[in-house]
């Protein structure tokens, strides 16, 4: 009986050990794909330099993530699981199927939900700008057009994402078309069903990206202002929850005091020195 109860003992206390040294990350598929085309064999805990090639912001959130984790004394492993939407990466944590989100999402979609924790935003009012992008070929012709012709054209996002649908509306955009996944939205661009889509800057040197065999480059001089926090998302539901809350929440605000958040945005080109001085649609 003695063996017996020490076995269970054992067992409960490997069992827990183990889910804290393995957390479960929810990320979009598109997302994950790029990240592991991006890191390759690179170490994320190593890594400093957030630019080059198939660098963008919510891959570079995922290397900080890790980041994060390890500064606040967190030791396990993360493993990345896609998700086939931004939604379902919430239904994911708050029920606790996976324990955070790799990426940030926006503060507004997860602050009144009780099962989860948030981390600090990462960007302050007014440092979210993104730009619209289309084809190489129709953007030459985009470029001749009045600020009241460009707020004609057909602009693909998805009701999902409120800032970004909102901040269009705002804008005066009115032909505003919805997907579900930005590989969708890539191809309708692509094809010419949608003119522009809402994406954020790029490192590269005219501010392009390839995606889904697309060029996509912005209509050069303009950008949309998108309003709300950044934030990773915890759940609360799951017996490791706590430690390794408290050890990001430590983490996060290293790297934040660091300079290493805004640094990594800046060389993904999130934060865009080329387009400090474009014009605000409004």
């Amino acid at each position: 009986m003695k063996f017996l109860y020490f076995a269970f003992i054992f067992l409960c206390v490997f069992s827990e050990a183990t889910q804290a040294a393995m957390i479960k990350v929810v990320v979009s598929q598109d997302v994950l794909a790029s990240y592991k085309q991006y890191i390759g064999n690179k170490d994320p805990l190593k890594t400093e330099s957030f630019g080059g090639e198939g660098s963008r912001r919510d891959v570079v959130e995922m290397i900080l993530f890790q980041q994060a984790l390890a500064a606040g004394g967190f030791e396990g492993h993360v493993e990345f699981t896609g998700s086939p939407s931004y939604s379902r990466s919430f239904i994911e944590i708050k029920h606790g199927s996976a324990m955070a989100t790799g990426s940030t999402v926006w503060d507004y979609d997860v602050r009144d939900d009780k099962d989860l924790w948030l981390s600090p935003s990462t960007v302050q009012p007014g440092d979210f700008v993104a730009g619209l992008y289309g084809t190489r070929k129709n953007v030459e012709s985009f470029k001749k057009m009045k600020i009241n012709e460009i707020k004609n054209l057909k602009v693909v996002t998805s009701k999902i994402w409120k800032s970004d649908h909102e901040a269009l509306r705002a804008a005066g955009f009115v032909n505003i078309l919805d997907s579900m996944q930005w590989e969708l939205m890539i191809r309708m661009v692509g094809f010419g069903r949608a003119d522009v889509v809402l994406s954020a800057f790029r490192p590269s040197v005219d501010l392009s990206f390839k995606d889904e065999g697309f060029e996509l480059i912005p209509i050069p001089g303009y950008k949309i202002n998108l309003q709300g926090g950044r934030v990773w998302a915890f759940s609360k539901k799951l017996p490791a929850s706590e430690k390794v809350i408290k050890a990001f929440d430590r983490g996060v605000k290293i790297l934040i005091a660091k300079g290493t958040i805004r640094k990594a945005y800046r060389e993904s080109g999130f934060f865009n020195e080329k387009v400090k001085d474009w014009q605000v649609v409004k």
